[in-house]
This record gives C-alpha cells, structure tokens and sequence, in this order.
C-alpha cells in the first residue's frame, strides 16, 4: 500500500510538472519569451559629440575656440582605506591636488562609504601620483573620465561665445542661440546583460545612429578680436571706467569681425562669476547714445530735401522748447553754422534744427527704417528692441532731444547697424555672427549675407552725409581719429546717463562713442566703441578718438588697404 501510495504522489507530481512546463513551453510561449528577453536586452541612449567652435583670419585658417575635453575626477574610497593609512594618503592628495588637508582627511575618514569625491576638472598630467598611494593601500582612491567643454581662449569672446550648463545645453552666447545645431541628436543601443548584470553591447547594435553635432566658424577675426580686447582693456584701465564695448563690422555682407564688452568672465568658471556678467552688453544694454545719433537726424533731413549740407542757422547756443532750455555741450553760441559744421562741432541745436524742419511722423519713420526700437536680428540670444517710446507722445521737446540722441535709447548692435546704411550707399545690412556650418558628413553651409531691399536713404544723400563725417574726423571734435595717409568717416558721442528714479541726468555720469568707418567711400569696416563712465575725462574727442585711430590703422594695415590720400 504505502509504494501504490507514494507511487501515486510521485505521479501526480509529475503531471503537475509536465503540465506547467506545456503552459509555459506551448500556451504562454510568446509571453515568457517576451518577458526574458525583456530582462537581458537593454537599449541604452548613446549622447551624440557636441559641435566644436572656431574663430578665423582674413585667410580663412580656423582657431578652436570651443571643445570637449576629457577630464578626470578623483575620488576616494573610504571603506578600504585603512585607519593607519589615512594621515599618508591625506598628505599626498592635499600636496598633488592643491587642497586642504582637513578637507581631505573629512572625506576619507568616513567609514563603509564606497564613494567620496575629492577633485574634478584634472588632467591625465595631473593624476600620475595616484599610483603611489594605490600602493600604500590598495583600491584606496579611484579615478572616473568624464567629457566636458573647454574653451582654450578662456575670457575672450566669453559675452559671444557663451557656455554649456551640467547637462551640456548651451544658456548663453552662440552655445544657446546655435544649441540644436551643436548637439547633434543621440542614438539608442541595443546590449544584453550578461550574468552580473552589466551591460555588454554587440557589433551592430545600434538601433538608431548617433549624428555628431556641427561645427560652427563663425565670422569673428581671431586677430582682430585680440587687438580690440586688448584696446578696450587698456582704455578702461586708463579712464577708470566701470565698463565698455567694441564692435568691428563688415557691412559689405554683416559679418561682426569683432565683438568685445568688458567686464567679462572666465567660460571654464563661469559658476564662480555673478550672473549678470553675462549678458551680452553689445545686444542686451541700453544706452541713451548722444551725438553719435546726430548723423541720423542729419541723414533724414537730407534725404527729405529739407536742407543740404550747406544749409546754414543761427546758433544762439540754446533753443527752448516746452518751458525746456536745450543748449549746446560747450555753453557756447556758435553764430551761423552750416549742416557741415553742425556735425564737426556737434551742435545740439543744430540736430534741433533740422528735426524742426521735418514733420514729426516723418522724423519718427526715418528712424523707424534705421531699425530703432526693433531688433536687428542679430544671430546671438536675448536681443533687446530699445526704446524711442517717446516719439509717439509727439510733444515737441521729446523730439528735439531724440535729434541729438537723448531721451531715446538703443543698443551698441542697433547703433553699428544703422551706420551701414550710410557706409553702405543707404542699405541697411542684417549683422551676423555665423560664418557657416560644418556637418559630421562633410557638407558646409555658409551663411549668406543680408542686405535690405529697399534703401533707408538714397546713395546721393548716404555720400553726402560721408563726406560730413569725413570733415568732421579731419577737422572737427573727431579729428583725434584721423589715420595718416587714410581718408576715414567719424562722430564722437558724449552722452548723459539718465537717472530714471528722479527723472533726470546724472552729473557725474557719462558714456563716450566712437562710430566711424573707412575708407570714407570704399569702406571696408565700422567701428563703434562705447566707454561706460569714464573718469577725469569730460568728451569722447580725448578718451576713445586715439583708440579709434589705432584699432583703425590696425584693420588698414591687416587687410593691406592702401592710403587713400597720400599727402595728408
């Protein structure tokens, strides 16, 4: 009986088992396999390599301003270090690593912690030491290789250039503005986990293929971006000035050539700057522009007819309008004054003169087609439009100031920009900063210049207002930015600093510009430099017109353009 009966158990257990197995193995087939197969393949995402940087020369040679580089972090492993071990192995890291010891020693004194970080961002220079200590006590501090990007150039460009966070997306400069384009898109790939769970990946696993980020030239001249940063550091320092910008442009095609606003900050620790750093003044600070503005109102009232350049006024030294008195910079009255001297001498009422002589609405459109109070459309993140709001009040005193450029304000990129309509026989050209686009796959996509349609200004009244600019560098308060041998163009701006709490200027407080350009009728470039607050200096005609002169001279010599004028 009891073998019939454990005969019949094992029986039944066998069925059991048979029956489950033809579960498993027939009826559930697919689902189980699924499941398996769930559990030892994985598909994992597979970062694409981000774009690389680069400046160029007039030869088009490439300078690497922005990479990926590799870099170790060092970290410790306190559960294998042993106690007697810890004041050694604290001295040799402190000592290679430039640390403190009581640092140190906290980290690697915490007992069963299989992980402490003690130093990123070094190079493989940097970690030959850690073979030492490994020898001292075995598996005491690792090391992890990690990619993260670089800018070999450091301060330079850093408002253009801009940088990646932790998560390697671009927040500031060309890094955010051409994001999408310098990261590329990610691939997946399919592994399996082997017996201790790690994953191994296999040839021709990739489920869908990795596309490398472009590499991006850009139009800034790697040589004439030195020389601008090196003018504008001298110039700050000399003036004890708070701040200030420098902008080369190409208004043939819009190329920026240079772009340089001081104070900047280091791109590789730029989490040690304050966060207002960087913003990009060139774009993103406004300024109320003073006489640099006067061409303008000068380029309206010729293209209209309502004067020449030989009009003549009188200057009382002061207008009134709306109970406000409005007098030249100097205190002075002038006597009769052509539109020729009223540049040269930078005539507050001579800029009044000629906005009386328009109609408001077509004074306000003038400048609304030099592109004031829009964007230019500048390829560099957070732009700003500027403000000429006080046009549309139409009270007469709002604009008599806004025909010497005050109580209007513009950006330095709006300000450059509205002087390649002059330089540019009146077409106004879209500034850019990207030369092209290097693809993975070899192909290249230049950026083609931008020049408007339509004119701003008719080419007659853009050759007269030049040759005004020419006399007012040869002979007026721009004269100390003449380049011997060169006929160049040029306006000095000193410009009030308003205090918008109490709704006046600040007496203590000026900006000076620069804006010029040459050669005067074949003109390869334009220069605007802005000095912020400048020191123990009263006009831009002493502070910036020397620096004017000199980053001048260096383009003509750089691009091997020959005197236009010989005898001067």
């Amino acid at each position: 009986m009891r073998l019939i009966f454990f005969s019949s158990i094992i029986f039944l257990i066998s069925a059991i088992i048979i029956g489950r197995l033809f579960f498993i193995q027939v009826k559930n087939f697919d689902v189980y396999v699924k499941q398996a197969d769930q559990s030892q393949n994985l598909v994992t995402k597979v970062e694409s390599e981000r774009g690389d940087i680069f400046f160029r020369n007039k030869f088009e040679e490439t300078f690497l301003v922005a990479t990926n580089k590799r870099f170790y972090r060092i970290y410790a492993v306190p559960s294998k270090i042993k106690p007697e071990n810890q004041d050694k192995i604290t001295d040799i890291l402190a000592k290679n690593l430039d640390l403190d010891k009581d640092f140190v020693m906290s980290r690697i004194i915490k007992e069963n912690d299989p992980y402490e970080p003690i130093k990123d961002e070094l190079e493989e220079k940097n970690i030959g030491f850690l073979d030492e200590i490994n020898k001292i006590n075995e598996g005491a501090i690792g090391k992890e290789v990690y990619w993260s990007r670089f800018y070999p150039l450091r301060n330079i460009a850093s408002h253009i250039i801009g940088f990646t966070d932790k998560d390697k997306v671009g927040v500031y400069g060309i890094e955010k503005y051409y994001n999408d384009v310098l990261t590329g898109s990610p691939g997946m790939w399919r592994g399996i986990r082997d017996t201790f769970g790690e994953l191994v990946k296999f040839k021709g696993g990739f489920t869908k293929n990795v596309t490398p980020g472009a590499d991006l030239v850009l139009t800034i001249d790697y040589n004439i971006q030195l020389q601008t940063e090196k003018i504008l550091e001298d110039i700050i320092e000399k003036w004890d000035a708070s701040g200030g910008s420098i902008v080369v442009l190409d208004h043939n095609n819009g190329d920026i050539l240079s772009m340089v606003s001081k104070p900047d900050f280091d791109l590789n620790n730029y989490n040690k700057q304050e966060p207002n750093l960087f913003l990009n003044p060139v774009v993103q600070n406004l300024f109320e522009p003073g006489s640099i503005f006067k061409p303008i109102t000068m380029a309206a009232g010729l293209d209209k007819g309502v004067i020449t350049a030989r009009t003549t006024y009188l200057d009382q030294g002061f207008v009134e309008r709306s109970g406000h008195t409005i007098r030249n910079s100097d205190n002075k009255a002038h006597g009769e004054q052509n539109m020729i001297d009223v540049l040269a001498l930078s005539l507050n009422t001579g800029a009044v003169f000629v906005q009386d002589q328009l109609e408001k609405n077509v004074f306000k459109n003038y400048i609304e087609e030099f592109k004031f109070g829009q964007k230019t459309g500048i390829d560099l993140p957070g732009e700003i439009s500027g403000n000429i709001i006080n046009l549309d009040t139409m009270r007469d005193v709002n604009y008599a100031t806004s025909s010497y450029g005050q109580g209007i304000s513009v950006t330095p990129i709006q300000m450059i920009t509205s002087f390649s309509a002059i330089a540019g026989n009146g077409f106004l050209i879209k500034p850019h900063i990207l030369d092209k686009i290097i693809y993975d796959d070899g192909k290249v996509k230049k950026i083609e210049s931008n020049i408007s349609e339509k004119s701003v200004i008719k080419s007659d009244t853009a050759a007269t207002l030049t040759a005004m600019l020419v006399n007012s560098l040869e002979k007026g308060y721009a004269k100390k930015g003449k380049v011997k041998g060169y006929i160049l163009a040029g306006k000095t701006g000193t410009a009030q600093v308003p205090d918008l709490e109490k709704g006046e200027y600040l007496k203590d407080k000026t900006i000076h510009t620069f804006l010029g350009f040459g050669p005067a009728f074949e003109s390869k470039f334009i220069i605007l430099i802005k000095l912020d607050y400048p020191q123990g200096i009263n006009f831009a005609s002493d502070s910036i017109a020397p620096s004017f002169s000199k980053l001048a001279k260096f383009i003509l010599d750089y691009y091997q353009i020959p005197p236009s004028n010989v005898n001067n």
